[in-house]
This record gives structure tokens, C-alpha cells and sequence, in this order.
């Protein structure tokens, strides 16, 4: 303990107010309210940190591939309402941003999420009727990869 620490519990105890306290020694009233009550000060706060690039790549592919698909949709729905075009936008825009949010942030759903988007983008370009598509094959395995390859991105998202 500290000698401040020493002089804000001989001022408590001399019955000055938290308030009191708190101006004259310039600390926070929940930091008095802590040293005073006996509980162990709060651990450090995580060091803010960038995403490994690899990260970055695929949390920008996914917006690219989302505002592709969502002006697919839309050009070849235009015979729907405006209703439902507003709708297709904003609950496009919202799913690809909160997935591009989510692997920023080093979220485990968002990141398996876009590996099984992945996965069927790899099935689904390998089965196709009109055989295979190797742009849609290419792209989910990259995603996949760019996921779980690296060891930055292993460890951006705790494994």
C-alpha cells in the first residue's frame, strides 16, 4: 500500500466524506469506495491491438462479396417493391458489416461464421449444375484459409 493510500484511509477513518476525499487527494470516488472497503484494485484493461492483416483481408472480402451479392439481388429484383429492396439492403448491408465487425474484433462467432459461409461457397461452386465455378471456389477457401492458417489469426481469436 501506498503512503496516498495510507493518508485516504486515516481520512476516512477520521470520518471525511468519499466526496471529500476523492477532491483532495484528485482520485475517482469509486477508487476511495474500493480502497476503503478492502478490494484488490481491477485488473489491467487489454492493450488495444490492429487485427493481423490476414483478418483484415477477409473481414474486407466479406464486404466486397456482400455488396456484390446485394446488387445482384437487387438488379434482378427489380420487379419487387420498394419495401422489399429496402429490406434486402438493409438486412444485407447489416449481416456482411456485423460479420466484418465481428472478425475486427476478434469475435469466435463471426469467424466461424464466415468459415462456414466459406465451406458452402466451396460446396456449392464444386456441385454446380452448370459446372464447377472456381471463382466461388477460390474465394470460400481463401476465406477459410486466411482464417485458420496463420498463426496471427489463430491467436487473434484465442486458439
Amino acid at each position: 500500500m501506498s503512503q496516498r493510500d495510507d493518508e485516504i484511509l486515516a481520512a476516512h477513518a477520521r470520518g471525511r466524506t468519499v466526496r471529500q476525499i476523492s477532491r483532495t487527494y484528485g482520485v475517482s470516488a469509486q477508487a476511495v469506495r474500493r480502497l476503503v472497503s478492502g478490494d484488490p484494485p481491477p485488473p489491467p484493461s487489454k492493450p488495444v491491438t490492429r487485427a493481423p492483416a490476414p483478418v483484415i483481408a477477409v473481414a474486407v472480402l466479406m464486404l466486397l462479396v456482400g455488396a456484390v451479392q446485394i446488387a445482384g439481388v437487387l438488379y434482378f429484383a427489380s420487379h419487387w417493391s420498394v419495401w422489399a429492396r429496402l429490406a434486402v439492403i438493409v438486412l444485407g448491408v447489416s449481416a456482411y458489416v456485423l460479420l466484418a465487425y465481428g472478425l475486427w474484433r476478434g469475435w469466435r462467432a463471426a469467424r466461424w461464421t464466415v468459415a462456414v459461409v466459406g465451406g458452402i461457397a466451396m460446396v456449392s461452386g464444386t456441385f454446380n449444375d452448370a459446372g464447377p465455378e472456381i471463382a466461388s471456389i477460390l474465394l470460400g477457401g481463401l476465406l477459410v484459409a486466411l482464417l485458420f492458417v496463420p498463426v496471427r489469426s489463430r491467436a487473434w481469436f484465442g486458439g
